[in-house]
């Protein structure tokens, strides 16, 4: 499941302004220095995501990553 807060839908369209028509923003796994955490980038659809659309906005998630999560928030 996906829920995204109303104060980021402005942002997360910003985003998606110099794309192309396909593209959608992937939340992703992210690791760094200080751990593993959840982050956004414009990309385009795999055989293995799932497609989700919120406000008009599409979003990319790799199922196991869905599944793994259950819930995944945006705000």
């Amino acid at each position: 499941m996906l829920k995204i807060e109303d104060a980021a839908l402005p942002h997360l369209a910003g985003m998606l302004q110099q794309s192309t028509p396909l593209s959608a923003i992937r939340i992703m796994v992210l690791g760094g220095p200080n751990g593993v955490g959840l982050g956004l980038m414009v990309d385009e659809k795999t055989e293995d995501d799932d497609l989700i659309t919120h406000e008009k906005l599409p979003f990319l998630v790799d199922r196991k990553l869905l599944d793994y999560c259950g819930t995944i928030t945006i705000s």
